[in-house]
């Protein structure tokens, strides 16, 4: 058996080190240290520099092997999630007639005063945008399916009117703008 070692660390914590006699470590079968050399050490320092380089080498060669083999199983994974995405997408667009909404829905020009935050169309609504004046908020979506409430007709909703929501047809621009204007001077707390 070979000779034990005290090494003292920077810390002062003190390691036993049992260079190996004729124990040949895995990772020497691969080359990295043949095992001639890899017994021949002459000092504790020198078998600690010949395992941190045989260590070193075998992290890199795995790390490099599981990285690309890796970044191939994510690219194959994240194109597949991609490509499902996009269908659910066009399925989406395709039938809630987005290119149709693109011609048909009216420009509106806000009041200068006004911040306007357009946000994801949730709940089933086509379009969807928060207006804030001061330190008041409304929220206006237009629904063109009677998905978020009962129209008979495109319409736009603006919330809150006196607590409670109100609406008129997609092509009534100036009425819209006047139930924001509305909302926005009412006391909300």
């Amino acid at each position: 058996m070979g000779r034990r070692v005290k090494i003292n660390r920077p810390s002062g914590m003190k390691v036993n080190i049992h260079p190996p006699d004729e124990v040949v470590p895995p990772f020497a079968e691969g080359g990295i240290i043949p095992p001639g050399e890899y017994n021949s050490v002459s000092s504790a320092s020198e078998f600690l520099e010949q395992l941190a380089e045989a260590r070193d080498s075998t992290l890199r060669m795995n790390l490099f092997t599981s990285t690309s083999e890796q970044v191939a199983r994510d690219f194959d994974t994240s194109t597949t999630d991609y490509l499902r995405q996009v269908r659910q997408r066009t399925e989406l667009e395709t039938r809630d007639e987005w290119r149709r909404w693109t011609e048909t829905i009216p420009y509106i020009q806000f009041s200068p005063e006004w911040e306007v935050r357009i946000v994801p169309p949730y709940g089933g609504a086509i379009a969807r945008f928060y207006v804030r004046y001061g330190d008041n908020q409304c929220s206006v979506y237009l629904d063109c399916y009677n998905r978020l409430g009962f129209f008979g007709a495109p319409y736009w909703e603006v919330y809150p009117i006196d607590n409670d929501v109100a609406r008129v047809p997609m092509e009534d621009v100036p009425g819209l703008l006047e139930l924001i204007r509305q909302s926005l001077e009412e006391d909300h707390e």
